[in-house]
C-alpha cells in the first residue's frame, strides 16, 4: 500500500455532456497524491475520446477501461478490483458533478483524525444544482445517527461524497456476490455502517447536479414525493430493502458485531400474519432521518407480504 495514494473511481456511461467539469475538478484537488480510475460502461456518445484525451494529456495520473456495459452497480465493483489494494483511500466520483478543490483533503483529515483500523468511511452534504449549475436546495441534514438502523431502510450518502480507509475498501475487494445491492452507494453506506463508522460532514462539497439524465439522486420537493411514491406504488420497496438486507447477511454475517447481527435479524424477522406484522412494524428498531418517512416505512412494513 502507498501511505496517502488517493485512488479515486468514476464509471461513466454517455458522459460526455458534463465530464470534463468534473474531471477538471478532480485534477484540480488541493490534496496529492491522487489518482483518478475511470471505467466506462460502454458508452455510445463521445465520452471514451474525452477520456482518452484526458489521458494523454494526463500521463499516470488517469487509468481509463474502456469496456463492454455490465449497468452501474457492477461497473463500480469492476473498478473496485482493478484499483486494488495500492491505495491508502479510496474515493468515488459521479460523471455529472463538480468538486470544490478541497474536498478530499477535508476528506483525509477527517478519517485521520478519527484514526483507527475498523472500517471508515467519509460523506458529507451536496450543493444541488441544475443542469447550469445554477442552484436548487442544499441536501438535508442528517438529525439522526449514521448506522446500521438508518441504513437498513435509507441512504443519506451520496457516492461522490464518499472517501474510504482500507478496511471499508477490503470489505469491498471480499465481496463475492452482488445479489441485493440496490445502488452502490447505498450498499458502501450499509456495509459501514454494519461494520465501522460513517463520518458525516456537514461542509459542502460537491456541486451536484440534478438533471433528467441522473442515474440516481436526491430529488427535493414534490419531485423527491413524486419518485418515492411511484417506488411505493409498484410494491417494490420492501422487497428491495430485504433483498439488500440478506446480502449483507449472507456476504458479511459473519463479520458483524452481535450487535449488528440482533439488528438485522429483527429487521429480516417478519411474521406472517397481520397481527405480528403491526407489532413488527411498530417496534422494529429501524428509523430514517425524517419523521414523516419513517412512517411511511412502518406502514409499508405492515401491509407488504413478506416474500419466501
Amino acid at each position: 500500500m502507498t501511505p496517502g495514494l488517493v485512488r479515486v473511481l468514476l464509471s461513466t456511461y454517455n458522459s460526455a455532456r458534463f465530464i470534463r467539469p468534473l474531471l477538471d475538478s478532480v485534477l484540480a484537488q488541493t490534496y496529492a497524491p491522487l489518482e483518478l480510475w475511470v471505467r466506462d460502461d460502454g458508452s455510445k456518445d463521445e465520452t471514451p475520446a474525452i477520456l482518452a484525451d484526458y489521458a494523454l494529456r494526463f500521463p499516470g495520473r488517469i487509468h481509463v477501461d474502456a469496456a463492454s456495459n455490465v449497468g452501474m452497480v457492477r461497473s463500480y465493483f469492476t473498478l473496485i478490483r482493478e484499483a486494488g489494494r495500492e491505495a491508502e483511500f479510496t474515493a468515488f466520483a459521479d460523471h455529472d458533478d463538480v468538486w470544490h478543490a478541497d474536498k478530499i483533503e477535508r476528506a483525509v483529515a477527517m478519517l485521520r483524525a478519527h484514526g483507527g483500523s475498523a472500517p471508515l468511511m467519509y460523506t458529507g452534504r451536496l450543493h444541488i444544482v441544475d443542469d447550469q449549475g445554477r442552484h436548487l436546495a442544499d441536501s438535508l441534514l442528517p438529525t439522526r445517527p449514521l448506522t446500521l438502523r438508518n441504513a437498513l431502510v435509507e441512504n443519506v450518502a451520496a457516492a461522490c461524497t464518499m472517501v474510504m480507509n482500507p478496511a471499508a475498501r477490503d470489505l469491498l475487494l471480499d465481496q463475492r456476490e452482488l445479489d441485493g445491492v440496490i445502488y452502490p452507494d447505498w450498499w458502501f453506506y450499509l456495509l459501514v455502517s454494519a461494520t465501522g463508522t460513517v463520518l458525516y460532514d456537514p461542509h459542502m462539497a460537491v456541486e451536484y447536479r440534478r438533471h433528467g439524465g441522473n442515474a440516481v439522486g436526491s430529488p427535493t420537493g414534490w419531485r423527491r414525493f413524486v419518485e418515492g411514491w411511484r417506488l411505493v406504488a409498484r410494491g417494490r420497496l420492501v422487497q428491495q430493502l430485504h433483498a439488500q438486507a440478506r446480502g449483507l447477511e449472507r456476504e458479511f454475517g459473519a463479520r458483524l458485531s452481535e450487535h449488528a447481527r440482533a439488528t438485522l435479524a429483527e429487521f429480516l424477522d417478519r411474521p406472517t400474519s397481520r397481527l405480528g406484522r403491526l407489532r413488527h412494524a411498530s417496534t422494529c428498531c429501524v428509523y430514517r432521518q425524517r419523521a414523516i418517512d419513517g412512517a411511511v416505512v412502518r406502514t409499508l412494513l405492515l401491509v407488504s407480504e413478506p416474500q419466501p
